[in-house]
């Protein structure tokens, strides 16, 4: 998935189950998941500061 223009490989974290929303990280797999992420489908907003430091060890790369 993407976010905010970096690439991240979430596929062991969502084998791993950790994911607190479950299977709804799905949705944003294969895409642009910025949205998503900002503004998460359950109305709870944006994702955390501690989320958004998790992300880091699956960056892959940069959407050009």
């Amino acid at each position: 998935m993407a976010v905010e223009g970096k690439v991240y490989d979430v596929t062991k974290y969502i084998a791993s189950g950790m994911h607190k929303g479950k299977d709804a990280i799905l949705m944003g797999c294969g895409k642009d998941a910025t949205g998503l992420f900002n503004n998460r489908p359950n109305g709870s907003g944006a994702h955390s500061s501690m989320a958004r430091s998790l992300m880091k060890k699956f960056a892959i790369g940069k959407v050009n």
